[in-house]
């Protein structure tokens, strides 16, 4: 029994010595087994071939030796996974970066297009100018004479659909004084 501890302690040593750690680069695109896991043991050219019959510790030893395989197989094909996970996740990354880029771009773009339609606050002084440039102009000796008030109408407004504002407006200018126009009067 005493040999068969050993056989069995060696046995999981050299498949522990076997395993190794799977480094990949970075510009790896998945990893996929280069080695033939182990499954059906042991079968040569015929399918059986090579299992029953034996020694009770010869199967034993077989048995602790397909065990510490499956073992080392399952840390191999979980190692393999982790590796795919994690290209999987730099290849995510890598794919997300244009993405990233491309939204604020467009959110500079929309900046600088607001920026250009937004309307420049006006400054008092442009403020008095623009007020200076919408005041009406007085109208001069030759449209309205100031003595007799009467009025040369341009020739658009001398249509006969107008007479009676054209008389109304003729008849107020006749009558008005200082005391009757202008700024702050009643009339």
């Amino acid at each position: 029994m005493k040999t068969i501890f050993t056989i069995a302690v060696f046995a999981v040593f050299c498949t522990a010595a076997t395993s190794r750690a799977q480094l990949v680069d970075d510009d790896a695109a998945g990893v996929a087994p280069t080695v033939a896991v182990s499954g059906y043991y042991g079968s040569g050219f015929f399918p059986g071939w090579g299992f029953g019959g034996g020694t009770v510790e010869g199967n034993f030893l077989q048995g602790t030796a397909d065990l510490v395989r499956t073992n080392g197989d399952n840390a191999f094909l979980n190692s393999l996974a982790n590796i795919n996970n994690q290209v999987a996740v730099k290849k995510n990354t890598v794919n997300r970066d244009p993405w990233v880029e491309t939204y604020f771009h467009m959110r500079r773009t929309n900046e600088v297009y607001r920026a250009s339609r937004r309307q420049v606050p006006t400054s008092l002084g442009q403020a008095e100018q623009k007020a200076k440039l919408l005041v009406p102009q007085r109208l001069n000796s030759y449209q309205l004479e100031p003595f007799i008030g009467k009025i040369n109408w341009p020739a658009g407004l001398k249509r006969s659909q107008l007479a009676s504002a054209r008389r109304l407006l003729e008849q107020l200018f006749a009558v008005r004084d200082a005391q009757n126009a202008g700024i702050g009067t009643a009339g």
